[in-house]
């Protein structure tokens, strides 16, 4: 839900918040930077290096710093003024996006049986895009359209800590029934 945000809406507000005609003039330029910047200072050297940092952590503690990061995040878009600012923003693409895919994905590998991880990949694929970008994609856009960017950007940073905690919640859950550590991502493997 929350990459649907910065997929689908990020450039909107850019949009929103431009205010001055060197804003205005130079908003496809900022909006290609901010691309540049998700990718290249962002994504992808999170990319490279997550799988250290998925042994050092462990899956669930990787989850838990990628959702505080997207409530960091969003609450940092808005209470900036000056869309140009985005581009420091933009850097913390790289934790949320650029370790929560490689976490979904070396997590579903990691406690499938033989013979199943292409399923389950897709699977995950299914619920990430298709349940958890299309809900995020709807809730955002009827936000935007009723309280404005600062009210939604907002809502989605709580909403972040929120899920945050019943991710903990789970995870206290599942250790007090004893769940395998494998199951709950506990183990550093």
């Amino acid at each position: 839900m929350c990459t649907s945000v910065v997929w689908n809406f990020l450039f909107w507000y850019t949009e929103d918040l431009a205010n001055s005609s060197f804003q205005i003039t130079h908003l496809k330029t900022l909006q290609g930077l901010l691309t540049g910047v998700q990718c290249f200072l962002g994504e992808l050297p999170f990319n490279f290096i997550s799988g250290n940092v998925l042994r050092k952590l462990g899956h669930v503690n990787v989850m838990s710093l990628v959702l505080l990061i997207y409530a960091i995040r969003f609450m940092a878009y808005s209470t900036v003024s000056n869309p140009w600012w985005f581009l420091i923003i933009e850097i913390l693409h790289g934790p949320t996006v650029g370790l929560c895919w490689p976490t979904m994905v070396s997590y579903g590998d990691k406690i499938t049986p033989s013979g199943t991880k292409a399923t389950i990949q897709g699977f995950i694929g299914a619920i990430f895009e298709g349940i958890g970008v299309s809900s995020g994609s709807f809730i955002c856009g009827w936000l935007i359209d009723t309280y404005g960017g600062v009210v939604t950007l907002r809502v989605f940073s709580v909403g972040a800590l929120l899920w945050l905690l019943c991710f903990w919640l789970i995870q206290l859950l599942l250790r007090k029934l004893k769940i395998s550590p494998i199951h709950t991502g506990h183990n550093r493997e």
